[in-house]
């Protein structure tokens, strides 16, 4: 702020709390009082609190959005019902519907990146945030590549590494197994450190998980084979299940699996010996590393039903 004889300049930011919406200028042809000054912080207060009106609105829709995903992605609510308030909110659903699955960083805080990035594409934000640190967003069948662009704008704001997975295209009654292979898809990413968005569709033995059948004995034999190693990770902290996934991608070679992980073989190596021990298999076996691979392919690491909108 400045005053004068020839005249005065008052400006103030306009903010509620982190939110900055501008600044508001007040230029006059004389010197500025005290009173002007107070007029001015009081009108920027009232600019503030009318432009906030949207966001909370936008705040407000975005949590009602994320409910509906969850019970999208839980198998509890009607497709009929689903595709009657995706289409109502703009979400195109005619071709289907694909999950895409962040791991990494602040879930919410990335959720925000993304609704902006949809928001520019005209679509709006379904998202919720899981356990174990991750995230699921609704896409429309169509959109696969938008995928890769709102995994690095998320990337970009949390600046850390995210690691990124896409379902194939299915049906609205098909949330459930959506959102399954986003997941395992994602931790695949993980694994092997890229930076691209992973899909599904390119991982090998799929076709595996596409009847109920086959997915129900899966399920099965991943909650036997790998509940074990989740529960020997959350209590110690150890990586058992993202290095075993490593040690069978690259087909149980010791140096590019530790390569994989940035960890040492000998470290790799106590590792699977820890495994050995608690799933009872020989790890040298193929009909093992078969079985275990498939039970990966499965495998919803806890907390990824649960979590708060």
């Amino acid at each position: 702020m400045s005053s004068g004889q020839d005249g005065g300049l008052a400006v103030q930011q306009v903010r509620v709390g982190p939110r900055v919406h501008g600044r508001l200028g007040l230029v006059a042809d004389r010197a500025l009082t005290p009173v002007d000054h107070l007029l001015v912080g009081h009108a920027a207060s009232l600019v503030a609190l009318e432009a906030e009106k949207p966001v909370r609105l936008r705040d407000e829709q975005n949590r009602v959005n994320g409910l509906f995903l969850r019970m999208l992605l839980d198998g509890s609510i009607a497709a009929s019902a689903a595709d009657g308030h995706l289409t109502e909110a703009g979400f195109p659903v005619r071709d289907g519907i694909r999950v895409l699955a962040l791991r990494g960083g602040s879930p919410r805080q990335a959720l925000q990146a993304v609704g902006k990035e949809l928001a520019e594409r005209g679509l709006p934000l379904f998202g919720r945030a899981h356990g174990g640190g991750a995230m699921a967003v609704l896409l429309p069948a169509g959109h696969g590549g938008t995928a890769q662009t709102v995994t690095d704008a998320a990337r970009a704001r949390l600046n850390s590494q995210v690691w990124a997975g896409l379902s194939a295209a299915h049906q609205l009654a098909d949330g459930p197994v959506a959102l399954t292979e986003a997941l395992n898809a994602a931790s695949v990413a993980r694994t092997r450190g890229s930076r691209d968005v992973v899909a599904f569709e390119s991982l090998a033995g799929r076709l595996l998980a596409a009847t109920p059948e086959t997915r129900t004995i899966l399920a099965a034999l991943a909650q036997a084979q790998l509940a074990p190693l989740a529960l020997h990770d959350t209590e110690h902290g150890t990586d058992l299940l993202v290095s075993l996934r490593a040690f069978l991608e690259h087909n149980g070679q010791w140096e590019a699996a530790s390569a994989a992980l940035g960890v040492h073989r000998h470290t790799l190596r106590s590792r699977m010996e820890r495994v050995r021990g608690l799933v009872g298999g020989d790890l040298d076996s193929a009909h093992v590393r078969a079985e275990l691979l498939l039970a990966l392919s499965a495998w919803q690491e806890p907390g990824d039903h649960g979590g708060t909108d």
